[in-house]
């Protein structure tokens, strides 16, 4: 790196942390590519490191990390299958990520996705980017947790975050989450983010 960066408290805890595999929520603007560019960058993990983010932000991720894969989220779809021996990879706006891993008509294939790719490749590290982990239900904070490797009973979880009510409109009952999840969501992601 040709100048040095002044980085601010929250950004070098982070990296003085080192943490192997994490969920950074942090607001938009508050340097989230800058801690991922210098966690990619650790001896550990940059020798195979694929950032994965939006279309729009390619050429930013290009430029800031060349000596990282970039692959925008279509493009990662597409070619996961050629990813061999990552090191780490970084998934920025990782709620694109986030649709429920365990309830199989809402699984999106980009969480597929990057699930098998975490579980095929359990040594790599994994850094998870958003400002916006809380989405409209409680699996969402479920899959990001079990990217990092914070998996909870899906069980448990759906008991603690849903309940099972009849409604009219509706044939059989259905999970539906309780009314207070976003506070319990922050309050688990105050603990593990």
């Amino acid at each position: 790196m040709s100048k040095e960066i002044e980085l601010r408290p929250h950004q070098k805890r982070i990296l003085d942390l080192n943490p192997k595999k994490a969920l950074l929520v942090h607001e938009m603007r508050t340097g989230k590519s800058i801690i991922a560019k210098l966690w990619s960058e650790h001896p550990s993990r940059n020798k195979n490191t694929y950032i994965i983010c939006l279309k729009s932000n390619k050429k930013d991720w290009t430029d800031l990390c060349p000596q990282s894969t970039v692959y925008s989220k279509e493009e990662f779809k597409k070619y996961v299958g050629t990813i061999s021996k990552p090191t780490a990879i970084v998934i920025d706006e990782a709620s694109f990520f986030a649709s429920p891993l365990f309830v199989s008509k809402k699984r999106s294939q980009l969480a597929e996705s990057l699930y098998n790719l975490i579980k095929q490749n359990p040594e790599m590290d994994v850094l998870l980017l958003t400002a916006t982990p809380l989405t409209n239900q409680p699996a969402s904070i479920h899959t990001l947790l079990t990217y990092i490797g914070k998996y909870i009973d899906w069980n448990q979880f759906r008991d603690a975050f849903y309940v099972l009510e009849y409604k009219p409109f509706i044939p059989r009952p259905t999970w539906f989450p309780i009314k207070n999840w976003r506070e319990k969501a922050n309050e688990l992601l105050k603990k593990i983010s």
